[in-house]
């Protein structure tokens, strides 16, 4: 029998110690308090401003600064022949801040081992909640322990088995991990009451052919047999790449933030390299009851600096399209965005990686400013919206963006990607000059339609102190691949030019010195972009409609029924 909307509020749910009414009375004591304070603090409308003497105030030692606090770092994985950038989450992080890595185990051993020697990383502060850190090649493989010590001294604890230095070998390394955007649910309103369906995008690093299929359990909030919402399957996966789980149906049987919790193959079927990241979480916002508007609205398209898909500064704008379809439009009002870096894997594979995001800002209120990471290349941008009624959209608008400033730096090993496009007939030119007689960046350019092992449209691989430029004129529209690799440490300005033609002279392809082997395929494959699934915000957490919501909520549950409101950040 269908559940009429009456029954479906008179229904039980779970509730906290707390009435909604209680709240509403707390609420309404606030705003009077403000309203006293207005009548008693101030004078009328004309006249001078006078405010009553307040009574002197105890001297009061200043609050502690607290600890930093490591909540988790991605990647978790890098191979040890060449430097990895990571990004550092948590809370606390003071400007100077460095980033701890201390040696745990060998990979696939649990004998703990001792802690070896503690890695202090190059490290770049970007808030109080996060940091960049660099890992330095050729370190030794194994499990590492991540912590941040501030400059007041202040460390945090240890995150324990955080990042794997991956052998190059993809036989010595073989992970299953996820992070909190990979764990999906459908639709992405969830009431109370009301079937849905959850899964996770597993990801593999390394390991040798595919793999047999294995299992990740669900769970809300604790990880209990009182608390399983269910088992899905992955059917296999192959080295470097990632597949999803079947569909786990789940009914919620309470309302508010959920803490949705996944464990990546609990039975320990896959031998593992580190079994210390099998344990995804993440936050949902969960709704009383189903409101009228349960479609959700569609981003159209993203645009940076009002169209630029290359720019010089991290600094930049931003601005969204987007529509709130039929039936029962409640109008886009929210907008979310999102960076994407690339992470190579142990092979020729890897992922598109959140590394920073923002707060919902008012759609209306465009174009928004954003700061983009620090380090230099190829990154896409997405945008996600939402409407008054909360419905988050099915997929963001993505927008790819080359950051190439005029000036940078490579340590050994490590190589900058952009992705420029061209039209047929014009010219794309590519400098690279280094800053001195000993420092050695090298150039490569590959076509939109690479395959593996044929080699690059261009390149310019000559000696240290030497320019490296490749002049490349296509014959058809695309998106070509420019890779700068440090040879060697190295300081370098640099170009990336499409002008409407060549020059009549152009560079001729030079001979590779014998002391280099040329590269026949590139670092990122050239045809992998994000797909729009990489990176959907966790939960709307947004002040709007404050006192109506909370009203109508307590209206429709009843007096002993909590009610759970927006969190707001500060």
């Amino acid at each position: 029998m269908i559940e009429s909307k009456r029954e479906k509020r008179e229904r039980p749910l779970k509730r906290s110690a707390y009435s909604g009414w209680t709240f509403v009375a707390l609420f309404l004591a606030a705003v009077g308090i403000v309203f006293a304070f207005a009548e008693t603090g101030t004078a009328a409308v004309g006249q001078a401003t006078v405010f009553d003497s307040p009574s002197p105030s105890p001297i009061e030692s200043p609050l502690p600064i607290p600890a930093p606090i490591v909540e988790s770092i991605s990647p978790s994985t890098g191979v040890v022949d060449r430097p990895r950038q990571v990004n550092i989450y948590g809370k606390n992080f003071q400007s100077k801040a460095v980033v701890q890595i201390a040696w745990e185990s060998n990979s696939r051993s649990n004998d703990g081992g001792n802690t070896g020697d503690t890695i202090e990383l190059h490290t770049t502060f970007i808030s109080s909640q996060q940091l960049t850190g660099k890992v330095p090649a050729n370190i030794a493989t194994g499990i590492y322990g991540v912590k941040v010590v501030n400059p007041d001294d202040q460390t945090s604890d240890t995150l324990p088995s955080a990042y794997e230095a991956a052998s190059a070998d993809p036989q010595e390394t073989d992970d299953l991990n996820a992070r909190a955007e990979n764990l999906w649910a459908t639709p992405n309103t969830l009431t109370a009451g009301e079937s849905a369906s959850i899964g996770l995008t597993v990801y593999r690093v390394g390991g040798v052919g595919g793999l047999a299929p294995f299992a990740v359990d669900f769970y809300a909030d604790e990880i209990d047999a009182e608390h399983l919402i269910g088992r899905g399957i992955v059917a296999g996966i192959s080295p470097d790449s990632s597949a999803t789980t079947s569909a786990v149906t789940w009914t919620p049987d309470t309302y508010g933030e959920i803490r949705l919790i996944a464990v990546i193959d609990p039975d320990g079927q896959v031998d593992e390299s580190n079994e210390g990241n099998n344990t995804v979480r993440r936050r949902v916002n969960v709704h009383y009851s189903q409101p009228e508007d349960t479609t959700p609205p569609l981003a159209q398209s993203l645009s940076v600096n009002g169209g630029a898909n290359q720019v010089s500064d991290p600094n930049v704008t931003l601005s969204i399209e987007a529509v709130d379809p039929d039936p029962n439009p409640t109008g886009v009002n929210k907008s979310y965005y999102v960076e994407l870096q690339w992470a190579g894997g142990v092979g020729n594979g890897g992922a598109w990686l959140p590394v920073k995001w923002t707060n919902w800002n008012s759609y209306a209120n465009q174009p928004h400013d954003y700061e983009m990471m620090p380090n230099s290349g190829v990154r896409y941008l997405q945008g996600w919206v939402a409407d008054a009624a909360g419905n988050i959209s099915a997929k963001p608008a993505i927008q790819r963006v080359n950051y190439i400033p005029a000036t940078d730096t490579l340590l050994e090993g490590e190589i900058r990607v952009y992705r420029p496009a061209t039209l047929a007939d014009q010219c794309l030119r590519v400098r690279v000059e280094p800053a001195s007689a000993t420092m050695d960046p090298d150039l490569y350019v590959w076509p939109p339609n690479h395959t593996p092992g044929n080699g690059p449209a261009g390149y310019s691989i000559l000696g240290a102190g030497e320019v490296d430029e490749v002049i490349i004129q296509p014959t058809q529209a695309g998106i070509y691949q420019v890779e700068i690799v440090g040879f060697t440490d190295a300081t370098y300005t640099q170009s990336i030019e499409v002008l409407t033609s060549c020059p009549t002279q152009r560079a001729s392809l030079p001979v590779s010195p014998t002391a280099k082997e040329l590269r026949q395929d590139p670092s990122v494959p050239v045809e992998d972009v994000p797909v729009g699934t990489e990176a959907s915000p966790e939960t709307i957490k947004q002040f709007i409609s404050f006192i109506s919501v909370a009203l109508q909520e307590v209206s429709s549950a009843g007096a002993n029924t909590s009610v759970f409101l927006p969190a707001i950040s500060r």
